[in-house]
């Protein structure tokens, strides 16, 4: 992905020459190695190697060298750890955090997230992050939004943080940094600038920036629609892995958007990024399996992959199954929610998915004014009419204390109803022969 930077090594071999001399070496004619008084030195070398390894032989035999597991690490990249990796260390870098120090809190929120020495916990890694923002830290603000997603505090510094990363030839960074421009954060809304830095993130191998491409030429942000350049970043994305690609360029494909229709490669992809975990790929195969679009009518595949869909959150699969288990035929288009208000009308009705969908959409500020408080007495609704996506990230709320209060009590209540909920979930089946056998058995 990235172009590979000089190492250590390659600084060492120049350090102190200067031009003149370096160019002076390069002409120089050099001997065969047979006839240069090196020979002699690199002989003693190898002698001297030699005698330090008879020397130290018995020490390499040592029982407890012997006694290591084959998974166990060599013992002398044990001895190489840092010494933060010691329990006594950890202790000492929590207590430097505690006592204020910022570069302590962003190094322990790095630990949290990778899980070295403390446990993997994102929500601990966003409070140190925080603390270390609001003391007036670029980098943990960079943390916050380029690691894990969370509205950073203020967008203005982030991006003054992120330029001359950016310009020093980041490609990830570069992104972002278009991300910015796209969406407006800390800096005026330019979709030129933008799409300049998504097209320099891709140059420098960054594919994933494809995928911001496709959004920009989807319309409605500064650009005119472009439906073949759209579908050309869908593919390159799509080369990338992003299952999201992959899902989109599947849909288009099926109806012939910037492309000619071809149902049998639309449902090839769909059903790789409902491999993904993808919600709404998995509707789409689900759709498909019903309408015997791309592959074979199959009423008993289409009803497992909708159940899927809809245990992950998405409310057009969930009234798609209901009038599939009804009557037999999936309801139409213009009847499934297209807007923020057919959702929340759905929600009203007492449709469980549609609730959960809704406090998500509060959250983002998606269709609606963000009113993250909303958003989370909706997800704890969900939860408690027993929607098990709903329990666990009620849970993941309530444990980091963001959007209402921090209660450990609760979380840990609804982390252990969530898993309870989670295992009884429907299977997915592998082929129509299974699905059959499935729908027989219940």
């Amino acid at each position: 992905m990235f172009e590979k930077a000089p190492t250590a090594m390659d600084f060492r071999l120049v350090k102190g020459l200067d031009a003149h001399c370096l160019f002076e070496r390069a002409l120089r004619k050099k001997k065969p190695f047979f006839q240069r008084r090196e020979l002699f030195f690199y002989l003693a070398l190898l002698a001297g190697g030699f005698a330090l390894l008879y020397e130290n032989w018995p020490v390499a035999r040592h029982p407890i060298e012997t006694s290591r597991s084959p998974a166990d690490p060599p013992l002398a990249l044990v001895s190489q750890r840092s010494k933060v990796d010691t329990p006594r260390a950890v202790e000492d870098l929590k207590a430097s955090a505690t006592a204020g120090d910022i570069d302590a809190k962003i190094e322990l929120g790095e630990r949290h997230l990778k899980g070295l020495g403390v446990p993997r916990d994102k929500a601990a890694a966003a409070r140190l992050f925080t603390e270390a923002a609001e003391a007036g830290s670029a980098r943990a603000d960079s943390l916050l939004q380029l690691r894990l997603q969370i509205q950073c505090l203020d967008h203005k510094r982030v991006h003054d943080y992120w330029l001359p990363l950016a310009e020093a030839g980041d490609p990830e960074i570069m992104s972002a940094l278009g991300e910015l421009y796209m969406r407006g954060r800390g800096v005026p809304k330019d979709p030129l600038k933008a799409i300049q830095w998504f097209e320099r993130a891709i140059e420098a191998g960054y594919l994933p920036a494809h995928v911001h491409l496709v959004k920009m030429y989807s319309g409605g942000r500064g650009i005119s629609p472009d439906p073949v350049k759209k579908v050309h970043h869908l593919r390159k994305g799509a080369e990338a892995g992003r299952w999201d690609a992959i899902s989109e360029l599947a849909w288009h494909l099926l109806n012939g958007e910037g492309v000619e229709r071809n149902p049998e490669e639309a449902f090839a992809l769909a059903l790789r990024a409902a491999e993904e975990s993808d919600p709404s790929s998995r509707a789409l195969v689900g759709r498909m399996y019903a309408e015997g679009l791309g592959v074979r009518k199959s009423i008993p595949d289409a009803v497992y992959w909708l159940r899927t869909a809809a245990d992950n959150g998405l409310t057009n699969a969930d009234i798609m199954l209901e009038s599939l288990l009804k009557t037999g035929k999936l309801p139409p288009e213009e009847s499934l929610p297209k807007c923020f208000a057919d959702l929340l009308a759905e929600a009203k009705k007492g449709r469980v998915v549609a609730r959960h969908e809704v406090g998500i959409f509060y959250i983002r500020g998606q269709g609606t004014p963000r009113d993250e408080f909303e958003g989370a007495k909706w997800i704890l609704q969900a939860a408690e009419d027993g929607f098990p996506l709903a329990q666990r990230q009620i849970a993941e709320i309530l444990k980091a204390g963001r959007y209402i209060p921090q209660s450990l009590e609760a979380a840990t209540h609804w982390g252990r109803i969530a898993e309870s909920n989670e295992a009884r979930l429907p299977h997915i089946p592998a082929n129509d022969s299974e699905a059959l056998a499935l729908e027989s058995a219940n």
